[in-house]
């Protein structure tokens, strides 16, 4: 509860890593949380985050802790922070990882555009308008292919080369996708 001091500010994403801590993103800052206290998470000295409003998180197959902020996105493992100054200033909204270790972003700079980090570096579909612009929601299903959700419809981005199911327009865009059986 915030009266029992947990987090000041709303939380906005969750994720767990391979030590046991869950880690809050909220509005005000990065908390790790180790099941009894919440600890406000600094950075070694000398670095910093490019913002304390913490949009997204995702812990990856390897471990790796991605923070997604409204001005950036980083990530944490094993001591060390990386920051990707190709998305410095742009809010990194929702994050996931392909079967072949990629991290997939939507991305909000001038427009929502869809941006994969893969060995450090970063690309981004759809500034120029074309195919990508729009990400809003994220999913890669059983078959390992990568969905994309905008506000007209739905990119089945991979494998093969990007194909858009154009639907009504939605008011708040396809964010959230999921499969049955």
């Amino acid at each position: 509860k915030i009266r029992d001091g947990f987090t000041k500010g709303r939380i906005l994403a969750l994720a767990q890593t391979p030590d046991g801590y869950l880690w809050l993103g909220t509005e005000l800052g990065l908390l790790r949380f180790d099941g009894v206290r919440t600890v406000p998470w600094q950075p070694p000295p000398n670095q910093r985050l490019p913002s304390t409003t913490i949009s997204s998180l995702l812990t990856a197959r390897d471990g790796t802790l991605w923070i997604g902020m409204d001005r950036g996105l980083a990530s944490w493992k094993d001591g060390r922070l990386t920051r990707y100054d190709a998305l410095a200033g742009r809010t990194v909204n929702k994050l996931i990882e392909d079967r072949e270790g990629s991290i997939w972003a939507a991305v909000f700079g001038n427009r929502w555009t869809l941006c994969e980090v893969r060995e450090m570096r970063v690309t981004c579909h759809g500034e120029d308008g074309g195919a990508g612009e729009g990400a809003l929601g994220l999913y890669e299903d059983r078959m390992g292919r990568l969905w994309v959700g905008t506000g007209t419809g739905l990119w089945q981005w991979k494998p093969g080369p990007p194909t858009f199911y154009p639907l009504s327009p939605q008011n708040n865009g396809i964010q959230g996708l999921s499969e049955d059986s």
